[in-house]
């Protein structure tokens, strides 16, 4: 048997062994042996250990030295605490690389004085994480160790007691240990072993071993002769399925077809089997774009195409399909064919009954894209509010606090009460950076420094993604508000965690260039981009990726700005943001009249036969969604807005409106009391009470105090126009609530408020 210590005395300088031991007594001997061989050279040994271990070595290393002359050993020891340095390297239970390469790196950076001087490590910080059940974080250590070990050169020893191994699934995590190093080494039972018997115990047992193996391999046998009858019994139920299959070649040819896809057509196998596709295909492009798209890797899900049966006639399929590939080969595909002829009929009937409706929904779209971005701005500045009160009280409320505790720890004399003070400044540290973390990731500071900057500060936040980020940017000064830099920042945030979770790459690059008015900004990478199929059109598609491109694209859109996607499977992705600012930053649309400031501005001409309409609500996006619904509509005219009860009262004197839509809660004066003093001025003057109510009780106030009718919130996209309609064509006293329309079940309860309202109030 050879000596234990030959394997730790022939190590490479970057060797990383590994070392499971059973008792402490042998680990220790170990440790020392590794850390002091060989004993003439001129070499540092770091040792992070536990405190027992720490003892147990330091009196090995003074025997060793005992009647040794002085001068005898250049070696330098350097001793750290295991437990106390994983805290410092550890975040959210898993360790940092940063932490970990600042910390242990400058150590040894110093320790080999620049790489001229050799080093050995001796750590039990993994050991730890394992006793501890964080078994992925010590597979992560190990690691960070193999990273380091390629920058810095040293040889390292891991120990793991070998009594931490006794779960059946610990069996994957031990061969991932065992992968993560160059050496590994047995234990003292095995190693110590003079006796021939015991290697011969170990060998035995190690052959029942692999007749259990051989066992398996009898029990994976019959398991496949079960397969052979599965298979079998699959090859019935295609044949004989009640929906059409067929199998096509990279030529065209038809190679297979199940008696569903024949009777289907009315084939013979001999008239249909052996053909080209192309032949039963009523539309030469249509089997052409199935063919390449199938060429192309791709699945196809409800193609529709048309059929021609023996009988001559034409059916409407949808198409299933997806192709078998061997080693980059194209086999055949896979096709299932499903009649839907009669429903292409009624689809088709369908269709023309919904035209009209999809013209309405067109316009509607346009007037909800606006409110997005309306929403997204908003969406901005709350976080920019709700970040600085973070920074201006709950922050500074924390860093005086530290303060005086770090003052009490100073003036405490029990050590008890400084131990705990000593716990509550670690909590109340985490505390500090938790909000700084917060406050930046609701609203980085960095904003303020203009775009480019935010950019690149953005591009070292993804390192901890592990993404390169190269920022390209000119030199020109961009006249950008405050609004634009934050739709910016955000979109390029949200395109980076794209490359991150979906283009399999570690590199990414931001360019952004300037002609003075035109802002040019591209996020592009060289990872394993999409198809063009794929890219978002008008509408969201299931994917969320896809839903992140189409909201960047409505909000730049929305600014006057354009967007576009350039992207090709494998080689990678190109987008692209356009953005005019400066003398050409688009003006937002103004309302003629707005407020009081209708009095004295431009009066607002009457559209020939249109109703005019007050909008009375204390929420300017609430105006806006109702002023977006209402201009679709060329018999009514919005000639005011007002944000209280007050400012409704005096522009329904000023303005003459024909109907004032009004909400129930109003600052000054509420609604129901404003519409008292306007049916009390202008008695002919129609009123719509609103609400997010649906409370009989305020449909009674409204009809007592003169309203004609009464719409909630919910369902004024769909109703409104025709409550306003039906109350001016009444011009009498109020209408009845059955008949004034509270709300109608089509609309679904929250379908206005959600776009319409910034923030959660009872209305």
């Amino acid at each position: 048997m050879a000596n234990v210590n030959d394997v730790i005395e022939d190590i490479h300088e970057s060797d990383h062994l590994v070392q499971f031991y059973e008792q402490d007594a042998f680990l220790v001997e170990q440790a020392v042996n590794f850390i002091t061989a060989p004993s003439e050279s001129d070499h540092t040994g770091i040792i992070i250990a536990t405190q027992p271990h720490h003892e147990a070595m330091q009196q090995r290393l003074a025997a060793s030295l005992t009647g040794q002359p002085a001068s005898s050993s250049r070696r330098r020891i350097i001793a750290l605490d295991a437990r106390a340095t994983l805290e410092e390297i550890m975040v959210l239970g898993h360790p940092h690389q940063g932490r970990f390469t600042d910390l242990i790196g400058r150590l040894i950076d110093q320790a080999t004085q620049g790489g001229s001087k050799p080093v050995r490590v001796f750590g039990e910080m993994v050991a730890l994480l394992w006793a501890d059940g964080k078994h992925d974080a010590a597979l992560q250590l190990e690691e960070l160790w193999n990273q380091l070990g390629a920058v810095h050169r040293f040889s390292l020893l891991c120990a793991y007691p070998i009594q931490g191994f006794s779960r059946s699934e610990d069996t994957v995590r031990f061969a991932g240990i065992c992968g993560l190093h160059s050496v590994v080494r047995p234990t003292e039972s095995f190693l110590l072993s003079k006796s021939t018997e015991r290697v011969h115990r170990v060998v035995a047992h190690l052959q029942l071993r692999a007749q259990i193996l051989q066992a398996e391999i009898a029990r994976r046998e019959e398991a496949e002769r079960t397969l052979r009858r599965r298979e079998q019994d699959l090859s019935d139920f295609l044949e004989n399925a009640a929906e059409g299959l067929h199998q096509v070649g990279p030529d065209g040819t038809i190679l297979w077809a199940n008696k569903a896809e024949l009777d289907l057509l009315g084939y013979q196998p001999d008239e249909y089997i052996g053909h080209h596709i192309a032949e039963f295909h009523a539309d030469a492009g249509t089997i052409d774009d199935v063919l390449k798209r199938l060429l192309q890797g791709e699945t196809l899900y409800d193609y529709p195409a048309r059929l021609r049966c023996k009988d001559g006639t034409v059916k409407d399929v949808l198409i299933h399909s997806n192709a078998l590939w061997e080693d980059g080969r194209f086999i055949h595909t896979r096709c299932f064919t499903r009649d839907v002829t009669e429903r292409r009929r009624i689809e088709e009937e369908l269709d023309r009954r919904v035209a009209a409706r999809t013209r309405e929904l067109v316009l509607s779209q346009n007037k909800l894209r606006a409110l997005a971005s309306q929403l997204s701005l908003a969406e901005q500045r709350v976080r920019k509010e709700v970040a600085t009160e973070l920074h201006d009280y709950l922050a500074q409320l924390l860093i005086v606090l530290r303060m005086k505790l770090f003052k009490a720890d100073q003036q405490a004399k029990d050590t008890t009460l400084a131990g705990l003070l000593h716990e509550a400044d670690r909590v109340l540290d985490e505390s500090i950076m938790y909000t700084r973390s917060l406050m930046a990731d609701l609203t980085p500071p960095i904003l303020q420094f203009g775009l480019v900057m935010s950019l690149r500060w953005l591009a070292e936040k993804f390192r901890r993604h592990n993404l390169t980020v190269d920022v390209r940017a000119e030199p020109v000064h961009m006249d950008l508000t405050e609004d634009q830099i934050g739709l910016l920042f955000q979109s390029v945030r949200e395109l980076l965690m794209n490359v991150v979770k979906h283009a399999k790459t570690d590199k990414a690059q931001v360019s952004v260039q300037s002609n003075g008015q035109d802002l040019t900004l591209e996020v592009s990478d060289a990872g394993q981009g999409f198809r063009p199929s794929t890219r978002p059109s008008s509408f969201p598609g299931q994917d969320a990726g896809q839903f992140g491109l189409f909201s960047i694209r409505e909000r730049m859109e929305a600014l006057g700005g354009r967007f576009a996607v350039e992207s090709t499977p494998g080689c990678g992705t190109r987008v692209i943001l356009m953005l005019p600012y400066g003398s050409k930053r688009p003006n937002a649309a103004a309302p003629t009249v707005q407020g009081l400031a209708g009095l004295t501005g431009v009066p607002v001409p009457k559209r020939e036969g249109a109703t005019r309409i007050l909008l009375v609500d204390d929420h300017a996006m609430v105006r806006q969604g109702l002023r977006g619904i209402l201009d679709g509509y060329q018999d009514l005219q919005v000639i005011g807005e007002a944000a209280d009860g007050q400012e409704a009262v005096d522009l329904a004197h000023a303005l003459s409106p024909d109907v004032v839509v009004m909400d129930v809660n109003l600052p000054k004066i509420d609604g129901v009391e404003a519409t008292k003093l306007i049916k009390a001025r202008r008695p002919s003057t129609v009123v719509i009470g609103l609400s997010v109510h649906q409370a009989n009780q305020i449909q009674h106030m409204f009809k007592e105090a003169g309203a004609a009718g009464y719409v909630t919130k919910d369902a004024a996209a769909d109703s409104l126009h025709e409550a306003i309609i039906g109350a001016v064509g009444a011009k009498g006293p109020a209408v009845p609530a059955e008949e004034s329309l509270a709300c109608k079940p089509s609309m679904p309860a929250n379908e206005f408020l959600s776009t319409s309202s910034a923030t959660p109030k009872d209305r």
